[in-house]
């Protein structure tokens, strides 16, 4: 995004947007924060980003009936992330500037909507792979996480033993 950039001196100019698992409604994480039962206002320590962008805006947990709970849940056991979530989600990744996530099942999602949504989700996706090394094994559900991960603009992982992997999985990243 930037080469100079110092966090001292400057922000960047970046409408970010976190997607997060449905069940990581930030307002109420916020809430937790503030009852003094979550370490941060925001899952994950994202809200630490605030400082170094324009702007920050996470994803919603709507509200479900059971029958499109059921839907969702079903869906996801199916291709192995939650793309309803990101649907529902999808104005937001509109009207960012770039795209941060924290696992697969939240960035699969995503992914899904910029392969198949046309040029409207075209932004760039902070990818944060945790499990999906760990998993991977020949499948169809798993062929599709390739395909989609194809249009992957930054691949993440916490542990330097996942890279290998990741690459033997992703070999045009």
């Amino acid at each position: 995004l930037t080469t100079n950039f110092n966090p001292g001196s400057n922000m960047l100019e970046l409408n970010v947007y976190v997607h997060l698992n449905h069940n990581l409604d930030v307002i109420e994480y916020e809430k937790k924060f503030s009852s003094g039962l979550a370490p941060d206002s925001a899952p994950y320590g994202f809200d630490f980003a605030q400082k170094l962008v324009k702007s920050i805006s996470y994803s919603t947990s709507h509200a479900e009936t059971w029958s499109s709970r059921v839907s969702r849940k079903l869906i996801t056991h199916i291709v192995g992330f939650d793309f309803l979530h990101a649907f529902r989600n999808r104005r937001q990744l509109q009207t960012s500037d770039i795209v941060w996530t924290m696992t697969e099942n939240e960035f699969l999602g995503l992914l899904a909507l910029k392969k198949f949504g046309g040029n409207k989700y075209k932004k760039p996706i902070i990818c944060q792979t945790i499990w999906l090394a760990n998993y991977f094994k020949p499948s169809l559900r798993n062929k599709l996480k390739q395909y989609l991960m194809s249009d992957a603009d930054i691949v993440l992982t916490h542990s330097n033993e996942c890279i290998p992997i990741l690459r033997r999985i992703l070999p045009k990243q």
